[in-house]
């Protein structure tokens, strides 16, 4: 008895209608039989989620901080808006003037002024207007009376509410959240060169309560950074430095 043996060759297109074939079959079974999605899986599936709706954002970009009480024992207002206080007014005197006036070189002005009346507790106290003082500068504030003739103070005063040596910045979503005051800051690092005293860069620094910086926009300053000291001269509108 003799055996043969055939040898069956598969050709390539014989093979690619096979695998159309079982594609399509694939394809109408799914179709026939859709998978079933529960509530809970879509849920969970982030491409189900519709996008946020957007709308403006609203509050204070600044935080003002309230019961600043100054009354001369120190010179510092971590508020715009804090309250001036006169403890102990002599007796006689009824009614007491606040006023502060700029420490600009040139022309020292009168920036803000009101007149209250004293309480049965002897003290005299007004709250600065909004808008009077600006972050960073300096004033001297006076409280006094016509009749009799008496004055407290003059007494220098420095408006820092930043406070930047002083309160952490605590880190949420790439930027930095003031943990007193609660404002906002954002540092951009650009890149550094080499020069012979060592490496210089530069900064820049967003926050509400920034002065105004020429060629910034409003709350951005520029920051030098390296191994060199800078020194800063900052003229403000007011003829101060």
């Amino acid at each position: 008895m003799i055996y043969t043996r055939t040898n069956h060759t598969h050709h390539p297109i014989s093979r690619g209608i096979a695998l159309f074939l079982s594609v399509a079959m694939l394809v109408l079974a799914f179709m026939a039989y859709p998978p079933v999605v529960h509530a809970e899986m879509v849920w969970k599936n982030p491409v189900s989620l519709h996008p946020l709706p957007q709308s403006p954002a609203t509050g204070r970009v600044v935080p003002n901080l309230t019961n600043d009480v100054i009354d001369g024992t120190l010179g510092l207002a971590t508020s715009t808006t804090p309250i001036l206080t006169w403890n102990n007014v002599q007796a006689g005197v009824s009614q007491v003037t606040f006023e502060i006036v700029s420490l600009a070189a040139k022309n020292p002005t009168v920036v803000w002024q009101h007149t209250v009346s004293v309480d049965s507790t002897r003290t005299a106290k007004s709250t600065v207007g909004a808008g009077k003082l600006i972050q960073g500068h300096a004033y001297m504030w006076v409280a006094k009376s016509t009749t009799p003739a008496v004055t407290h103070g003059p007494f220098g005063l420095s408006v820092d509410v930043q406070r930047s040596g002083t309160q952490q910045i605590v880190p949420a979503a790439g930027i930095g959240i003031s943990v007193v005051t609660g404002e906002l800051v954002y540092d951009w690092t650009g890149p550094s060169i080499g020069a012979l005293g060592g490496p210089l860069g530069w900064n820049l620094l967003y926050r509400p309560t920034n002065r105004l910086t020429p060629g910034l926009p409003k709350g951005w300053n520029l920051v030098a950074t390296g191994s060199v000291s800078w020194e800063t001269l900052t003229s403000n509108p007011d003829g101060s430095m």
